[in-house]
């Protein structure tokens, strides 16, 4: 199932800026739909973050013209014992792979985002009629409060988990 996002919440994820985006969608970075008249753009996380990590492997192992072939040689050792590094960290679960986080990070966000969408509704009627602006201010920071108690809390399955 792909986690669809749009462009600000895909530039956030990936540290970057809307501008560098935009110069990674020219690029070749992938889009699901592009926006206009009213549309958001949409990303499909996964596929971002795998066609990011391709990017920067080959840039990673590129050889640049002036290069001789003993310097990428070394280059090309140095990059497979990282990768090999790498995968043992992996064997090891002293890192994880981005596309196992990206499914996790989405979650947490889609959820956050429905207990944001609701606070009108679970407010509303604890508030009709109240005019001072200390209570109405206290009962909405409580709501903020809580709602930022579940994101600390939050406890994502593990692949064993959801299988």
């Amino acid at each position: 199932m792909a986690h669809l996002v749009n462009k600000a919440e895909l530039a956030d994820v990936l540290g970057i800026s809307l501008p560098t985006l935009s110069n990674w969608v020219k690029g070749g970075l992938p889009v699901v739909s592009r926006g206009g008249n009213g549309r958001p753009w949409e990303f499909d996380l996964t596929a971002c973050v795998a066609w990011v990590r391709k990017r920067d492997i080959a840039q990673a192992t590129s050889v640049s013209d002036d290069s001789t072939m003993a310097e990428a040689e070394l280059r090309h050792k140095r990059a497979q014992a990282a990768i090999q590094e790498i995968e043992l960290a992996e064997k090891r679960r002293q890192v994880v792979r981005v596309e196992d986080v990206s499914a996790m990070v989405a979650d947490m966000v889609t959820s956050v985002r429905q207990r944001m969408r609701g606070t009108g509704g679970r407010l509303a009627p604890r508030l009709v009629g109240v005019e001072d602006a200390r209570v109405i201010r206290a009962t909405v920071e409580e709501d903020i409060d809580q709602t930022l108690r579940e994101l600390a809390e939050y406890e994502p399955e593990t692949a064993e988990e959801a299988a």
